[in-house]
């Protein structure tokens, strides 16, 4: 958004000069490539604990700024409190601990074909229940998820 709006990309510029920022020329534009990046591989779920940390770092830096700044028209579209900035910094925290769950592309990279230890079939998958991982096809992980157990090693 900083290199779209120019509105955006000013108050961007007058923070870091403001801040006193450390090399001004190379954050202005590292950090907001850094953002675009570390948002898309968030979205996918792809390296998701590094971009939590990521952006962990980003949002302290963020709240820094927030809480030196005393000039209202430097935070377009926020609040002048670093309430975006904590909510943020929680979620990345959230991502951090518990990782990036079951649709990600982290999940799904390490995944390998095997057997059922249930019903014995091939399976490519990795169901989950309260981050536990268990290792069954769906068939049976639904079994046992409403209460229609049947006998399974795994339970």
């Amino acid at each position: 958004m900083k290199f779209l709006v120019p509105m955006l990309w000013t108050a961007w510029s007058g923070q870091l000069a403001q801040a006193n920022i450390p090399w001004y020329n190379f954050n202005l534009w590292f950090v907001p490539i850094v953002e675009m990046i570390t948002g898309i591989t968030l979205a996918v779920g792809f390296f998701s604990r590094a971009g939590a940390v990521v952006v962990m770092v980003m949002m302290l830096v963020a709240t820094y700024v927030h809480l030196v700044l005393d000039d209202p028209t430097l935070f377009p579209l926020q609040p002048e409190n670093p309430i975006i900035p904590l909510i943020t910094l929680a979620m990345a925290g959230y991502i951090l601990w518990r990782g990036s769950g079951a649709w990600s592309m982290d999940l799904k990279s390490t995944q390998e074909e095997h057997e059922c230890p249930c019903c014995g079939r091939l399976i490519n998958g990795t169901y989950t229940e309260s981050g536990s991982k268990m290792s069954i096809c769906e068939d049976c992980f639904n079994s046992q998820k409403w209460g229609r157990r049947r006998w399974c090693p795994v339970s």
